[in-house]
């Protein structure tokens, strides 16, 4: 097995989203649940 530099990045999450209207986590959680939504999103 290779052993991992220092340096070495796994993953990074800066934020989450959810798909369906009962997904939500949290009170300011991004979703995406309708198509009315994904204007604001595109950017």
């Amino acid at each position: 097995m290779k052993k991992l530099s220092r340096k070495t990045i796994g993953l990074i999450i800066t934020g989450y989203a959810y798909g369906a209207g009962a997904g939500q986590a949290g009170p300011r959680q991004m979703g995406i649940y309708s198509d009315a939504l994904i204007d604001g999103l595109k950017n």
